[in-house]
């Protein structure tokens, strides 16, 4: 993943985990579940991620081999998926990675607003001071 992540991609990443645990919870397979979803992509980004997860799945590899060498996951998701695949339980780890990102998503963009008004305070204190004080010098202040 990139180093500045934003909501969105969180989310996009929320929302593939979902799709797939809906898939796998109704019994489709972990090869057929990845070409659905690669097919009908939530977010365009989603199919750049698959591809290469469903190409070593499709060589023979197992899941967890195939998600921790695409390359394209983090190595938190790829342990859960180990354990997940050891224990046949694919559905829950990926609705558990779902409200994870989507956890993630939500403290991100609480970081964000609450960062928002004092950088808006900065701007408008750094253009209004300046500003007086050149009223100020220059004498059309009459205040």
């Amino acid at each position: 993943m990139a180093i500045i992540i934003s909501p969105k991609q969180l989310t996009n990443r929320a929302d593939l985990y979902h799709q797939l645990g809906m898939l796998v919870t109704s019994g489709i397979p972990m090869i057929n579940a990845l070409v659905m979803t690669q097919r009908n992509p939530i977010s365009g980004s989603s199919r750049a991620v698959i591809a290469p997860v469903l190409e070593l799945l499709q060589q023979g590899k197992t899941i967890t081999e195939a998600f921790r060498e695409s390359g394209r996951f983090p190595e938190f998701d790829a342990a859960l998926i180990e354990a997940a695949d050891k224990s046949g339980r694919l559905d829950q780890c990926f609705k558990l990675l779902s409200s994870y990102y989507n956890e993630r998503a939500r403290n991100v963009r609480m970081v964000i607003s609450g960062m928002a008004y004092p950088a808006v305070l900065l701007h408008m204190a750094a253009v209004i001071f300046p500003f007086l004080s050149y009223l100020q010098h220059n004498n059309l202040a009459r205040f």
